[in-house]
């Protein structure tokens, strides 16, 4: 996603500086200008005291080096673009300061970064049981802090309904940046079609679900071949879909991802969770829980709609995902005051009106203390349930 932003914002004539924590090598053999995740020991020993050791010397020296970087940097431009986290994670120093210096300050938000387990189960009466173990045992705190320091601080926000419902600030809808122009179209028009999923991690992709129900039409003699991919580096990924006819993704989040438009720029039928009513359900599979074997089977017998589908959803993401369209559209929300103002695509209020902490969980005094800060400089006391806040100890 980044490099996408990079490339667009260069052909906009920008000045850019690209930083990382992963040098994503797998993912378009895209190189960072900084990469932050370099480790002094990368190969561990085997023995168990000196491999902690060690651990702790790659731990410290990568603390290190983002301070560095935030230090060298701080000052070199004038626009910030953070996904998923600042340079200083834990503090706002590097926030505070940029604010200070009359940085303009964008937060990109794209899941798990602040999406929490207890809002989602909540907001959306989802079994999210078979979700990987440690989403259901990470401390609320964590993104918690990581939200309330971009809505502190940040120009504009953009993200989606699914992972923003500890949210307190209005925000834009982030589309994925994606360029199609190096992927190849092809739709293959099999009578009996290639099935292909992808998923990054089961759990949280639905991925016991769908291999249910891809079982299920097997019993019932619909025709299709099946492949299960993991742990495969991109470009074998993107080998797989420019053969595949159709793609199912997921079932759970807000799509379509990053995958899912692979899938769609490589000319597959793409099976996902959308937004109902937004433009990707008219080029997408709307998959959920309950109608996921129906859903799938249609695209298995009727070519037609799966041919449309692939086609007319190469079209529309040349166009919503188009890199310089998005990056434009965002520096626009910064740049010019007035479409600010009134033309925000959510405005959150489930976390002050129904959210509620699960038994034995407390909100830190220090993520209590920049609620109420958020409430103040945006002067959001009139939008949102102050008064059930402070009784649910929420601020």
């Amino acid at each position: 996603m980044m490099m996408f932003f990079a490339n667009a914002l260069r052909e906009m004539e920008h000045e850019v500086t690209t930083c990382a924590v992963n040098s994503g090598d797998n993912f378009y053999n895209y190189n960072y200008d900084i990469v932050l995740n370099k480790k002094i020991f990368p190969k561990l020993s085997s023995n168990r005291l000196v491999r902690k050791a060690q651990n702790f010397v790659n731990v410290s020296g990568q603390k290190w080096l983002r301070r560095k970087t935030y230090l060298q940097h701080r000052d070199l431009h004038d626009v910030y673009i953070f996904i998923w986290d600042g340079f200083l994670p834990k503090q706002t120093e590097d926030y505070e300061y940029l604010k200070s210096k009359g940085k303009k300050i964008i937060s990109l938000f794209l899941g798990s970064d602040i999406r929490h387990i207890s809002a989602f189960t909540q907001e959306y009466n989802l079994d999210v049981s078979t979700w990987e173990k440690w989403f259901h045992t990470t401390d609320i705190n964590h993104q918690l802090f990581r939200l309330r320091k971009a809505e502190l601080f940040s120009d504009a926000i953009f993200s989606v309904p699914d992972q923003s419902g500890l949210s307190l600030r209005s925000y834009y809808k982030i589309y994925i940046p994606f360029d199609v122009r190096s992927i190849l179209f092809n739709v293959p028009r099999r009578k009996v079609p290639k099935i292909v999923h992808i998923p990054s991690r089961t759990g949280i992709k639905g991925t016991s679900f769908i291999l249910e129900a891809l079982e299920a039409l097997k019993k019932e003699n619909i025709q299709f071949e099946f492949e299960f991919i993991s742990g495969v580096p991109n470009e074998i990924v993107l080998e797989k879909l420019q053969d595949a006819d159709i793609l199912v993704d997921e079932i759970y989040l807000h799509g379509p991802g990053t995958l899912s438009l692979e899938g769609i720029a490589s000319g597959c039928a793409v099976a996902t969770k959308t937004i109902k009513g937004e433009a990707y359900e008219d080029v997408i599979c709307n998959i959920d829980l309950d109608n996921l074997k129906e859903k799938i089977k249609r695209l298995i017998q009727d070519m037609d709609y799966r041919v449309r589908l692939a086609t007319e959803g190469r079209k529309l993401i040349e166009s919503i995902n188009d890199p310089i369209r998005i990056v434009g559209n965002i520096l626009e929300k910064i740049v010019d005051p007035s479409t600010v103002s009134n033309d925000y695509d959510y405005c959150p209020t489930f976390f002050s009106e129904k959210y509620q902490l699960n038994e034995g969980v407390d909100i830190s005094f220090k993520n209590k203390q920049l609620t109420k800060k958020i409430v103040e400089e945006f002067k959001l006391a009139g939008g949102l349930n102050i008064k059930r806040m402070q009784k649910e100890g929420l601020i």
